[in-house]
């Protein structure tokens, strides 16, 4: 009985019209498949996210991380991913424990996100169990669903720093 207020574009493929469709279906925001965003959505429905909980081998990590104009719009996100290349892509929990730390100490917003059946299929379950116990005791985060960032942002970007919001 509750409402479905966001919306997740089929293999994360959107554009502008079917942005507009999604809105007029009366969803509050959509979530798209850009990977390795670490600040608030500049818009509601295209709200990028940090990781996919899959398996990402070191050259493919290396690929997403040289597109700036897709991927990284962050410039110090960039520099940190350069600087722990070797480090980063040894397993899943070590690049989404970096990842997540990044953020924690510059501030933003962590997406993760996982399709069931693929993590049952990639025997992943630990691993997540593993990083959400990882991060289930950290002071001044703030835990939120998609659609209460997109409400907490008012179709502002959003930036969480710690417990302040602005």
């Amino acid at each position: 009985g509750a409402r479905t207020k966001m919306f997740a574009y089929p293999k994360g493929s959107y554009n502008a019209k079917i942005m507009e469709l999604v809105r007029e279906c009366g969803f509050i925001g959509a979530r798209t498949a850009d990977f390795l965003n670490v600040t608030g959505p500049d818009c509601p429905f295209r709200m990028g996210v940090t990781l996919q909980v899959r398996p990402y081998g070191k050259m493919e990590f290396m690929q997403l991380a040289k597109d700036p104009g897709r991927l990284i719009r962050e410039n110090s996100l960039r520099s940190f991913l350069f600087a722990q290349w070797g480090v980063i892509a040894s397993s899943w929990e070590t690049l989404v424990a970096m990842l997540f730390n990044y953020v924690h100490r510059n501030g933003g917003v962590f997406h993760v996100y996982g399709h069931s059946w693929e993590i049952e299929r990639l025997k992943m379950w630990r691993s997540l169990d593993a990083f959400f116990h990882h991060i289930s005791k950290r002071k001044n985060v703030l835990y939120l669903s998609n659609s209460e960032v997109i409400e907490r942002a008012g179709g502002h970007p959003l930036i969480i720093r710690g417990d302040a919001m602005r």
